[in-house]
């Protein structure tokens, strides 16, 4: 396999020569898994060759390769290569191939080609856990496709993970743009929540439930909005927003059902404001129930594919 790749990369190299010094990307020989075979690594800029006849040289290569095989047999060994890279688990190295892709020119001008490698880069920075890079890929993608749940589970995934906050003012300003979109109605609620913008996560909250009244997590978010309100040391009316958070979440039982995890989540709302005796009532009954058995699919095994 690794011999495969080898020959993959070193023809691939020669297709994209201009395009990998673009993007910093070089193919070295190393010795590291114990045999000799060929990397991909990011070098810095001063370790690139600078060439003035770079554009000349780039034309002359292009028309002697494309002489030889086609551009679609070029972007099929391209495909090949991310493939063998992401089966070998080297997935830092298909980000810096893909990157080397992205600045081909040939590549690049074709739109479907180009959106193609997007994902495949998206994919490969969330295999590596380098969900910085997957962030600035998805974020376009979610521009163009606001509309797509399947882009904001991923949106959702990524930030989650990358434990930035730079996600924050890209959702309010993506918001004014579609005040209707659902998704981003809850996702501003949950940063709003995380940032302790309790009344701005309400009114999210609120429009969520308004469209969809009878979804649980939307019934929970309210009611824990409450309490944490309710909770803090200057407040008025606490009374009466411990008695709507509660009500927001005697709902959510009734529409979650007897679970585990609805059972954890009240006792868990009486643990915060100190009524521990109320709180370990349903506790125990949470204890009593057997937890939810899901399937799950190990990112790791499967490229994402939309």
């Amino acid at each position: 396999m690794y011999g495969y790749v080898d020959s993959l990369l070193t023809m691939l190299a020669m297709l994209l020569k201009v395009a990998m010094n673009r993007a910093q990307v070089c193919l070295i020989s190393s010795s590291k898994s114990g045999e000799r075979h060929l990397y991909l690594i990011k070098v810095s800029r001063d370790k690139i060759s600078d060439n003035d006849d770079q554009e000349t040289t780039k034309k002359a290569i292009f028309l002697v390769l494309t002489s030889v095989l086609t551009k679609e047999d070029w972007w099929n060994l391209l495909l090949k290569a991310i493939y063998a890279l992401c089966d070998l688990t080297r997935y830092k190295e298909a980000e810096l191939l893909v990157d080397s892709s992205l600045e081909y020119y040939s590549f690049y001008d074709d739109r479907q080609k180009r959106k193609e490698l997007e994902y495949f880069g998206l994919s490969a920075a969330v295999l590596d856990k380098n969900f910085r890079k997957a962030y600035n890929y998805i974020r376009i993608m979610v521009m163009e496709h606001v509309s797509k749940p399947q882009l904001w589970n991923i949106f959702n995934q990524i930030t989650m993970h990358s434990q930035d906050v730079r996600h924050h003012r890209f959702c309010l300003r993506l918001l004014l743009k579609n005040p209707d979109n659902h998704a981003l109605c809850v996702l501003n609620g949950h940063n709003a929540f995380v940032s302790g913008c309790f009344k701005h996560a309400l009114g999210q909250y609120v429009q969520a439930f308004r469209t969809n009244p009878d979804e649980p997590l939307y019934s929970l978010c309210i009611g824990l909005i409450f309490i944490h309100m309710a909770s803090q040391k200057y407040v008025l009316k606490r009374h009466a927003l411990i008695i709507q958070g509660f009500s927001f979440l005697q709902r959510y039982l009734s529409l979650r059902g007897s679970c585990q995890e609805s059972y954890y989540n009240l006792g868990r709302a009486l643990h915060q404001l100190g009524l521990v005796h109320l709180a370990i009532h349903y506790y125990k009954k949470a204890l009593e129930l057997p937890p939810l058995v899901l399937e799950v699919l190990c990112v790791e095994q499967h490229l994402i594919r939309i």
